[in-house]
């Protein structure tokens, strides 16, 4: 079960509590979970807290399935559990306390979605729910990403080739939506249950910051004509030019903690501490540019977004200036 790739507490409990901030993520587990033979005779409810209110809740955790079909409740947005729900829900809290706390004796099965940064652990509701659910932490650091979706793949019976994985993850920018969304993508378009090099690379688009990347790189490596080309194109395609000096400023930042971090740290330990994914610290280790220029750089990008937010500068020639500075040793 996907649940097994996180965090349990808790196990030999029916219901479920998906702790975690990423809604995408915590979505794709429930239906994973609602998927399950055992639920295939039960009656499958779900009730969006923040659209429906609790009154809806109240009454479907109410009914006693000794006369009726047993349910499968999922439940979305469960906002009495933060420190968010108001005093103008505290009749219904007391109902769903007093029903929640006899949670595990039920035969229904409720799946809880909590996408939050964290719960209030001082509430009531909270601590029953906590020992009453199979509880699963669904948070997860960038660097984690990489080996959860490479777990994920299997599970489901799909296998990645050999750099099919690590394109997919930069073709996603190491982030967890983006990353979920093109491995469902890729599902769909290979047929044999490999996912191969090509498939991603056919498949998959690269992303902005992942071309302003390579525009960058080109511009480090002193060939002027090629990034300025490459430039021209998406500012004709309707990128911002604030838009793209901020991915610029955003890549040499990164790039100078890496360099600072590289005499002291290995490169699992950078991306640890960097939260990113480990082959985008390989390929900034082996980047060639000085910590001098890169904060020659990067000061020079700054006062550039300082001049075009100031009216200094009205149009994208002040990118140009920038790539020139930076083909510049």
């Amino acid at each position: 079960m996907i649940i097994s790739l996180f965090p349990n507490r808790n196990e030999q409990k029916n219901s479920v509590l998906l702790s975690g901030k990423d809604a995408l993520l915590n979505d794709y587990v429930a239906k994973a979970y609602l998927k399950r033979k055992e639920f295939e005779t039960y009656e499958h409810v779900v009730i969006d807290c923040e659209e429906n209110g609790l009154n809806d809740l109240v009454g479907i955790a109410s009914e006693s399935s000794l006369f009726y079909q047993q349910k499968l409740v999922l439940v979305r947005n469960p906002f009495f559990l933060t420190s968010k729900s108001s005093k103008t829900v505290r009749k219904q809290l007391l109902q769903l306390e007093k029903i929640f706390s006899q949670l595990d004796k039920r035969q229904d099965v409720f799946v809880f979605e909590a996408n939050y940064d964290k719960l209030d652990r001082r509430k009531k509701i909270t601590k029953i729910l906590l020992e009453q659910c199979h509880v699963v932490k669904t948070d997860l650091k960038t660097y984690q990403i990489d080996a959860f979706i490479r777990q994920l793949a299997k599970l489901e019976g799909y296998q990645f080739d050999r750099d099919a994985e690590k394109l997919l993850m930069m073709r996603s920018d190491q982030v967890l939506d983006i990353t979920l969304a093109n491995f469902n993508k890729l599902k769909f378009v290979v047929s044999d249950h490999r996912i191969t090099y090509n498939d991603v690379a056919k498949n998959i688009d690269q992303t902005l910051a992942q071309n302003v990347f390579e525009i960058l790189t080109v511009a480090l490596r002193g060939k002027m004509k090629e990034a300025i080309l490459r430039l021209k194109d998406y500012i004709h395609e309707g990128a911002n030019p604030v838009q793209l000096l901020a991915i610029f400023e955003n890549q040499l930042e990164f790039l100078l903690c890496v360099k600072l971090l590289q005499p002291q740290k290995s490169e699992q330990q950078i991306a640890t501490t960097l939260n990113s994914h480990p082959y985008r610290v390989k390929l900034a280790m082996a980047n060639q540019v000085s910590v001098h220029r890169l904060k020659k750089l990067l000061n020079y990008a700054i006062s550039l977004d300082y001049g075009y937010k100031t009216g200094k500068y009205r149009d994208s020639l002040f990118l140009e200036l920038f790539l020139l500075r930076s083909t510049t040793k």
